[in-house]
């Protein structure tokens, strides 16, 4: 009977192990898959920015020397305007808006400020993973200008 119940213990000892060492596996997979769409989507959004500024015969908002959430410029393709709305960047040009970042993604961040020939970006945007853990990426960029 005394080894009847030893085994018992050691087999609850060792399903707890195997299904706590499970469930770190997955949770630790899904972090890594919404850090890496979080990443991506950060990255899509700072080469929508760059290559408006790099577009851009002239930047209309934020102005010389000023600091603001929302980008405008003047290019040969027309105006572009990024900002945020509800929570999401939006790229709106002469053909409509474009809504930049996912659903479940969250701007926390949207600036941009202007030191004379320098435009300087910061984006950071947030989500969780299925089992509700936040995950939160920032970056801050330097873009020179060549339109004033």
């Amino acid at each position: 009977m005394i080894e009847l119940l030893l085994y018992i213990a050691l087999f609850s000892v060792l399903v707890t192990g195997i299904a706590t060492a499970f469930r770190a596996v997955t949770d630790s997979a899904a972090r890594v898959e919404t850090d890496a769409r979080l990443t991506d989507e950060l990255e899509f959004v700072v080469q929508k920015v760059e290559y408006v500024v790099s577009q851009a015969q002239t930047i209309e908002e934020p102005g010389p020397n000023g600091h603001g959430r929302r980008l405008s410029a003047r290019t040969p393709e027309g105006v572009f305007s990024i900002y945020v709305t509800e929570d999401h960047i939006v790229l709106e040009d002469s053909h409509g808006v474009l809504l930049v970042s996912d659903g479940d993604i969250t701007t926390e961040v949207l600036s941009f400020e202007r030191r004379g020939a320098d435009l300087h970006l910061e984006i950071r945007l947030s989500t969780r993973t299925r089992s509700g853990q936040p995950v939160v990426r920032e970056v801050k960029r330097l873009l020179v200008l060549t339109a004033s």
